[in-house]
């Protein structure tokens, strides 16, 4: 006798191993993507919120594991490059900041640094007021 499954079946099996390996249990009898998503749903309904003077927290997402934050800078890029000129700052010092900055916020939360270093990330893209990309980071360990 021949067993077949149908293609259904054998997709949800193959799709689904790589989900649980991302999705964890994390705590309390959550996952991690649990949690990514019960943090997007509580910061969403509170966005666009400005942060500072320059910097606006835009919107935020989960995808499984990964929470991922849009802030958006109040200014152009060739504000930012004229004012870099201006000062004599080197843009990749610059990007260094971000990333240092990016990483003590997420790490020096305690929910959010549990969630990293279970195995989950949290993504910050920035970008300029005119839509143009400026930086990405990813956190994926505070340790």
């Amino acid at each position: 006798m021949r067993v077949s499954f149908p293609v259904s079946c054998v997709s949800l099996f193959v799709f689904s191993v790589p989900a649980l390996a991302e999705c964890p249990e994390f705590r309390d009898g959550y996952t991690l993507c649990d949690f990514a998503q019960l943090a997007a749903q509580e910061i969403a309904p509170n966005l666009p919120q400005r942060i500072s003077n320059n910097l606006e927290f835009s919107s935020i997402l989960a995808i499984k594991n990964v929470i991922s934050a849009n802030i958006t800078l109040q200014y152009e890029r060739k504000y930012l490059d004229s004012f870099l000129d201006e000062i004599a700052v080197d843009r990749k010092d610059l990007d260094q900041v971000f990333v240092d900055t990016t990483r003590n916020f997420v790490c020096s939360d305690s929910e959010l640094s549990s969630f990293v270093n279970a195995g989950g990330k949290v993504q910050y893209s920035y970008r300029f007021y005119d839509g143009y990309s400026y930086k990405n980071v990813s956190i994926s360990s505070c340790n």
